[in-house]
């Protein structure tokens, strides 16, 4: 059966992996997290075609890499209202 909830596939170890964790937790989306091997090329290239992490997969859409996207993507489609105001930098940083 296929999953009812994104994905996002991370490295446990990347900053840019706890930004976009961050934002989902933030909202309270339910995902389901894919810890990748630092050496696995062929889960991320076969999703994104490049060697990267965060990838956020959204339920019927294409997965995507970079972990801003993810935040604005999750601040745009999940919850009530926005955790990014205009201007914030808070998680740039």
């Amino acid at each position: 059966m296929a999953s009812t909830q994104p994905k996002l596939y991370i490295y446990d170890f990347c900053p840019f992996s706890c930004r976009a964790r961050v934002a989902l937790g933030f909202k309270k989306i339910k995902y389901d997290v894919m810890f990748m091997a630092f050496d696995d090329v062929a889960t991320p290239t076969s999703l994104v075609g490049t060697k990267a992490a965060p990838i956020f997969a959204p339920v019927g859409e294409k997965p995507f890499t970079e972990s801003w996207d993810v935040v604005k993507y999750v601040d745009n489609h999940y919850g009530d209202g926005p955790i990014i105001k205009e201007g914030d930098r808070g998680l740039l940083t």
